[in-house]
Protein backbone atom coordinates (compact mmCIF):
# COMPACT_ATOMS: atom_id res chain seq x y z
CA UNK A 1 0.00 0.00 0.00
CA UNK A 2 2.84 2.45 0.52
CA UNK A 3 4.17 1.52 -2.92
CA UNK A 4 0.51 2.24 -4.08
CA UNK A 5 0.27 5.35 -2.39
CA UNK A 6 3.96 6.72 -3.53
CA UNK A 7 3.19 5.73 -7.37
CA UNK A 8 -0.05 7.17 -7.79
CA UNK A 9 0.70 10.38 -10.19
CA UNK A 10 2.22 7.71 -12.50
CA UNK A 11 -1.09 6.33 -13.03
CA UNK A 12 -2.21 9.61 -14.56
CA UNK A 13 0.26 8.64 -17.66
CA UNK A 14 -2.22 6.05 -17.91
CA UNK A 15 -3.83 6.22 -21.56
CA UNK A 16 -7.33 4.87 -21.99
CA UNK A 17 -8.17 3.45 -25.12
CA UNK A 18 -11.55 2.71 -25.95
CA UNK A 19 -12.16 -0.99 -27.94
CA UNK A 20 -15.06 -1.31 -30.16
CA UNK A 21 -15.83 2.34 -29.66
CA UNK A 22 -19.43 3.55 -30.80
CA UNK A 23 -20.81 6.57 -32.93
CA UNK A 24 -22.92 7.43 -30.54
CA UNK A 25 -22.58 10.55 -28.48
CA UNK A 26 -24.47 11.41 -24.87
CA UNK A 27 -24.23 14.07 -22.39
CA UNK A 28 -26.03 11.85 -19.59
CA UNK A 29 -24.14 9.14 -17.97
CA UNK A 30 -25.41 6.60 -15.26
CA UNK A 31 -21.89 4.68 -13.48
CA UNK A 32 -22.83 1.56 -11.74
CA UNK A 33 -19.85 0.12 -10.01
CA UNK A 34 -19.72 -0.99 -5.87
CA UNK A 35 -17.08 0.84 -3.76
CA UNK A 36 -13.85 2.03 -5.21
CA UNK A 37 -15.29 1.25 -8.44
CA UNK A 38 -17.76 3.89 -8.65
CA UNK A 39 -15.09 6.09 -6.84
CA UNK A 40 -13.92 7.45 -9.77
CA UNK A 41 -17.47 8.82 -10.94
CA UNK A 42 -18.17 10.45 -7.80
CA UNK A 43 -15.39 12.53 -8.09
CA UNK A 44 -15.17 13.80 -11.81
CA UNK A 45 -18.89 15.38 -10.21
CA UNK A 46 -16.85 16.81 -7.98
CA UNK A 47 -14.19 18.28 -10.60
CA UNK A 48 -16.74 19.36 -12.50
CA UNK A 49 -20.35 19.73 -10.92
CA UNK A 50 -22.26 20.43 -14.33
CA UNK A 51 -21.94 16.98 -15.83
CA UNK A 52 -25.21 14.99 -15.49
CA UNK A 53 -23.92 11.74 -14.16
CA UNK A 54 -25.58 9.74 -12.23
CA UNK A 55 -24.03 7.05 -9.45
CA UNK A 56 -25.84 3.53 -9.21
CA UNK A 57 -24.13 1.03 -6.43
CA UNK A 58 -26.96 -1.64 -6.45
CA UNK A 59 -28.26 -4.65 -8.64
CA UNK A 60 -29.90 -3.78 -11.81
CA UNK A 61 -30.27 -0.28 -13.10
CA UNK A 62 -31.88 3.18 -11.39
CA UNK A 63 -35.62 2.38 -11.27
CA UNK A 64 -36.36 6.38 -10.83
CA UNK A 65 -34.66 7.95 -14.04
CA UNK A 66 -37.38 6.79 -16.80
CA UNK A 67 -36.10 4.73 -19.69
CA UNK A 68 -32.40 5.44 -19.92
CA UNK A 69 -32.45 5.51 -23.53
CA UNK A 70 -30.98 8.81 -22.99
CA UNK A 71 -28.13 7.82 -21.08
CA UNK A 72 -24.83 5.77 -21.40
CA UNK A 73 -24.42 3.47 -19.28
CA UNK A 74 -21.07 2.78 -17.83
CA UNK A 75 -20.49 -0.55 -15.93
CA UNK A 76 -17.28 -0.11 -13.95
CA UNK A 77 -15.71 -3.19 -11.98
CA UNK A 78 -11.61 -3.12 -11.68
CA UNK A 79 -12.16 -6.96 -10.94
CA UNK A 80 -14.53 -7.69 -13.29
CA UNK A 81 -16.17 -10.01 -11.05
CA UNK A 82 -18.61 -8.04 -8.96
CA UNK A 83 -22.12 -9.74 -8.53
CA UNK A 84 -24.22 -6.20 -9.06
CA UNK A 85 -21.96 -4.57 -11.87
CA UNK A 86 -22.26 -7.56 -13.86
CA UNK A 87 -26.01 -7.71 -13.38
CA UNK A 88 -26.53 -3.81 -14.38
CA UNK A 89 -24.76 -4.91 -17.33
CA UNK A 90 -27.33 -8.11 -17.63
CA UNK A 91 -30.06 -5.42 -17.32
CA UNK A 92 -28.53 -2.99 -19.72
CA UNK A 93 -28.25 -5.65 -22.31
CA UNK A 94 -31.75 -6.64 -22.03
CA UNK A 95 -33.54 -3.36 -22.37
CA UNK A 96 -30.68 -3.01 -25.40
CA UNK A 97 -29.49 0.08 -23.77
CA UNK A 98 -26.05 1.39 -24.79
CA UNK A 99 -23.46 0.44 -22.45
CA UNK A 100 -19.54 1.13 -21.80
CA UNK A 101 -17.17 -1.28 -19.83
CA UNK A 102 -14.51 -0.36 -17.47
CA UNK A 103 -12.40 -3.23 -16.12
CA UNK A 104 -9.38 -5.02 -15.56
CA UNK A 105 -10.90 -7.90 -16.53
CA UNK A 106 -13.02 -11.40 -15.02
CA UNK A 107 -16.21 -11.98 -16.08
CA UNK A 108 -17.43 -8.81 -16.81
CA UNK A 109 -14.42 -7.87 -19.38
CA UNK A 110 -15.21 -11.52 -20.87
CA UNK A 111 -18.67 -10.09 -21.85
CA UNK A 112 -18.08 -7.30 -22.81
CA UNK A 113 -15.78 -8.72 -25.24
CA UNK A 114 -17.78 -11.57 -26.19
CA UNK A 115 -21.02 -8.78 -27.52
CA UNK A 116 -18.56 -6.61 -28.92
CA UNK A 117 -19.65 -3.81 -26.31
CA UNK A 118 -16.81 -0.87 -25.95
CA UNK A 119 -14.60 -1.38 -23.41
CA UNK A 120 -11.58 0.23 -21.91
CA UNK A 121 -9.32 -2.28 -19.58
CA UNK A 122 -7.50 -1.11 -16.90
CA UNK A 123 -4.03 -1.81 -15.88
CA UNK A 124 -3.68 -4.96 -13.32
CA UNK A 125 -1.99 -4.99 -10.10
CA UNK A 126 -4.61 -2.78 -8.05
CA UNK A 127 -6.38 -2.98 -5.16
CA UNK A 128 -9.82 -1.24 -6.31
CA UNK A 129 -9.89 1.71 -4.47
CA UNK A 130 -6.17 1.85 -5.13
CA UNK A 131 -6.70 2.09 -9.03
CA UNK A 132 -8.28 5.80 -8.67
CA UNK A 133 -6.03 7.43 -11.05
CA UNK A 134 -6.81 4.74 -14.08
CA UNK A 135 -10.09 4.80 -13.32
CA UNK A 136 -10.78 8.50 -13.58
CA UNK A 137 -9.06 9.09 -16.63
CA UNK A 138 -10.60 6.26 -17.88
CA UNK A 139 -14.01 7.54 -17.25
CA UNK A 140 -13.16 11.32 -18.56
CA UNK A 141 -11.85 9.43 -21.99
CA UNK A 142 -15.05 7.57 -21.65
CA UNK A 143 -17.11 10.92 -21.51
CA UNK A 144 -15.06 12.65 -24.15
CA UNK A 145 -13.51 15.36 -21.93
CA UNK A 146 -10.00 15.77 -23.90
CA UNK A 147 -9.46 19.02 -20.77
CA UNK A 148 -9.71 16.91 -18.08
CA UNK A 149 -7.37 14.11 -19.37
CA UNK A 150 -4.51 17.10 -20.35
CA UNK A 151 -4.91 18.43 -16.89
CA UNK A 152 -5.14 14.95 -15.12
CA UNK A 153 -2.16 13.98 -16.68
CA UNK A 154 -0.49 16.93 -15.54
CA UNK A 155 -0.22 15.01 -11.95
CA UNK A 156 2.01 13.03 -13.25
CA UNK A 157 4.72 15.51 -12.69
CA UNK A 158 2.96 18.04 -10.25
CA UNK A 159 1.90 15.39 -7.68
CA UNK A 160 4.23 14.47 -4.84
CA UNK A 161 2.80 11.98 -2.59
CA UNK A 162 5.55 12.32 -0.02
CA UNK A 163 4.59 15.68 1.04
CA UNK A 164 1.79 14.37 2.98
CA UNK A 165 3.33 12.06 4.64
CA UNK A 166 3.99 13.42 7.61
CA UNK A 167 0.86 14.96 8.16
CA UNK A 168 -1.27 11.64 7.96
CA UNK A 169 1.46 10.02 10.26
CA UNK A 170 0.81 12.88 12.82
CA UNK A 171 -3.61 12.71 11.89
CA UNK A 172 -3.50 9.11 12.80
CA UNK A 173 -1.71 9.45 16.07
CA UNK A 174 -4.58 12.01 16.57
CA UNK A 175 -6.95 9.51 15.81
CA UNK A 176 -5.90 6.52 17.68
CA UNK A 177 -8.44 4.94 20.13
CA UNK A 178 -11.04 6.80 18.30
CA UNK A 179 -13.98 6.24 15.74
CA UNK A 180 -13.92 8.79 12.60
CA UNK A 181 -17.00 10.62 11.86
CA UNK A 182 -16.04 13.13 8.52
CA UNK A 183 -18.12 15.89 7.88
CA UNK A 184 -18.10 17.74 4.20
CA UNK A 185 -19.92 19.98 2.19
CA UNK A 186 -22.84 17.89 -0.62
CA UNK A 187 -20.08 19.22 -2.90
CA UNK A 188 -17.67 17.30 -1.61
CA UNK A 189 -19.28 14.23 -0.93
CA UNK A 190 -16.95 11.84 -3.08
CA UNK A 191 -13.89 13.14 -0.33
CA UNK A 192 -15.86 12.56 2.80
CA UNK A 193 -16.90 9.09 1.54
CA UNK A 194 -13.33 8.43 0.51
CA UNK A 195 -12.08 9.08 4.03
CA UNK A 196 -14.80 6.54 5.51
CA UNK A 197 -13.50 3.86 2.85
CA UNK A 198 -9.95 4.23 3.70
CA UNK A 199 -10.64 3.55 7.37
CA UNK A 200 -12.73 0.68 6.66
CA UNK A 201 -10.25 -0.56 3.92
CA UNK A 202 -7.14 -0.13 4.38
CA UNK A 203 -7.10 0.50 8.55
CA UNK A 204 -9.93 -1.91 9.23
CA UNK A 205 -11.48 0.59 12.10
CA UNK A 206 -15.52 1.40 12.24
CA UNK A 207 -15.74 5.34 10.35
CA UNK A 208 -18.66 7.29 9.08
CA UNK A 209 -19.77 10.34 6.97
CA UNK A 210 -22.07 12.97 6.90
CA UNK A 211 -22.40 15.94 5.25
CA UNK A 212 -23.64 19.35 5.48
CA UNK A 213 -26.16 21.43 5.84
CA UNK A 214 -28.73 18.41 6.64
CA UNK A 215 -26.32 16.79 9.46
CA UNK A 216 -27.38 20.43 11.05
CA UNK A 217 -30.97 19.60 10.68
CA UNK A 218 -30.54 15.96 12.37
CA UNK A 219 -26.94 14.58 13.76
CA UNK A 220 -26.07 17.60 15.15
CA UNK A 221 -28.74 17.00 18.21
CA UNK A 222 -27.37 13.69 18.55
CA UNK A 223 -24.19 15.04 20.30
CA UNK A 224 -25.84 17.08 22.52
CA UNK A 225 -23.99 16.72 26.21
CA UNK A 226 -25.70 15.14 29.46
CA UNK A 227 -24.38 13.57 32.26
CA UNK A 228 -26.55 9.99 31.13
CA UNK A 229 -25.06 10.41 27.13
CA UNK A 230 -21.46 11.84 27.92
CA UNK A 231 -19.65 8.87 27.77
CA UNK A 232 -21.71 7.80 23.89
CA UNK A 233 -19.98 10.71 22.75
CA UNK A 234 -16.58 9.73 23.84
CA UNK A 235 -15.32 7.34 21.14
CA UNK A 236 -15.90 9.53 18.09
CA UNK A 237 -13.36 11.85 16.50
CA UNK A 238 -14.94 14.45 13.89
CA UNK A 239 -12.76 15.58 10.74
CA UNK A 240 -14.05 18.45 9.02
CA UNK A 241 -13.51 18.74 5.55
CA UNK A 242 -13.43 23.05 5.14
CA UNK A 243 -13.14 24.08 1.54
CA UNK A 244 -12.86 27.87 0.72
CA UNK A 245 -14.49 26.94 -2.50
CA UNK A 246 -17.80 25.81 -0.67
CA UNK A 247 -20.72 28.56 -0.87
CA UNK A 248 -19.87 31.27 2.31
CA UNK A 249 -23.37 29.97 4.24
CA UNK A 250 -21.66 26.06 3.82
CA UNK A 251 -18.70 27.83 5.39
CA UNK A 252 -20.41 29.53 8.03
CA UNK A 253 -22.08 26.27 8.88
CA UNK A 254 -19.04 24.57 9.46
CA UNK A 255 -17.46 26.67 11.63
CA UNK A 256 -20.48 26.89 13.51
CA UNK A 257 -20.65 23.25 14.34
CA UNK A 258 -16.90 22.83 15.08
CA UNK A 259 -17.19 25.60 17.51
CA UNK A 260 -20.86 23.83 18.71
CA UNK A 261 -19.34 20.46 19.07
CA UNK A 262 -16.17 21.85 20.84
CA UNK A 263 -18.50 22.55 23.44
CA UNK A 264 -20.13 19.63 23.82
CA UNK A 265 -16.96 17.85 24.61
CA UNK A 266 -16.48 16.49 21.36
CA UNK A 267 -12.93 15.79 19.59
CA UNK A 268 -12.79 17.85 16.54
CA UNK A 269 -10.12 18.61 13.36
CA UNK A 270 -10.00 20.34 10.90
CA UNK A 271 -8.34 19.83 7.23
CA UNK A 272 -8.23 22.61 5.16
CA UNK A 273 -8.48 21.53 1.26
CA UNK A 274 -5.67 23.58 -0.63
CA UNK A 275 -6.91 26.58 -2.43
CA UNK A 276 -5.91 25.48 -5.57
CA UNK A 277 -7.73 23.28 -8.78
CA UNK A 278 -10.42 21.32 -7.92
CA UNK A 279 -8.11 18.58 -9.42
CA UNK A 280 -5.38 18.81 -7.43
CA UNK A 281 -7.01 19.68 -4.30
CA UNK A 282 -9.05 16.59 -4.95
CA UNK A 283 -5.68 14.03 -5.40
CA UNK A 284 -3.88 16.06 -2.56
CA UNK A 285 -7.14 15.14 -0.03
CA UNK A 286 -7.23 11.33 -1.03
CA UNK A 287 -3.58 11.20 -0.57
CA UNK A 288 -4.02 12.78 2.88
CA UNK A 289 -6.74 9.88 3.54
CA UNK A 290 -4.34 7.32 2.72
CA UNK A 291 -1.42 8.12 4.34
CA UNK A 292 -4.04 8.38 7.83
CA UNK A 293 -4.82 5.18 6.97
CA UNK A 294 -1.81 3.64 6.00
CA UNK A 295 -0.84 4.84 9.21
CA UNK A 296 -3.66 3.39 11.85
CA UNK A 297 -2.92 0.49 10.30
CA UNK A 298 0.20 0.13 11.09
CA UNK A 299 -0.96 1.16 14.71
CA UNK A 300 -3.26 -1.36 14.93
CA UNK A 301 -1.07 -3.78 13.35
CA UNK A 302 -3.66 -4.47 10.72
CA UNK A 303 -2.82 -5.75 7.24
CA UNK A 304 -3.98 -2.92 4.90
CA UNK A 305 -3.83 -4.26 1.53
CA UNK A 306 -6.26 -7.70 2.00
CA UNK A 307 -10.10 -6.96 3.37
CA UNK A 308 -10.59 -10.40 4.90
CA UNK A 309 -13.75 -9.97 6.19
CA UNK A 310 -15.17 -8.95 2.97
CA UNK A 311 -13.61 -11.70 1.82
CA UNK A 312 -15.44 -14.02 4.16
CA UNK A 313 -18.72 -12.33 3.51
CA UNK A 314 -18.25 -13.39 -0.21
CA UNK A 315 -17.78 -16.85 0.44
CA UNK A 316 -20.69 -17.19 2.53
CA UNK A 317 -23.11 -15.47 -0.70
CA UNK A 318 -21.65 -18.61 -2.88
Amino acid sequence: MEETILNLPEQFSFEPQIINQSNKSFNKYVVCGMGGSHLAGDLLRRIDQSLDIRIHKDYGLPKQIGALTDSLIIVSSYSGNTEEALDSLKEALARKLTVMVISSGGQLLTEAKAANLPYIELPKGFEPRAAIGCSLRAIMQVIGRDDLLRATKQLAETLKPADWRVAGDTLAQTLKGYIPIIYASNSNYSLAYNWKIRFNETAKIPAFYNLLPELNHNELAGFAKSEVTANLNAPFYVLFLADPNDDQRIIKRLEATIKLYTEQGLKTERIDLPASDAIYATFANLILADWTALALAKIYNHEPDRVPLIEEFKKGLS
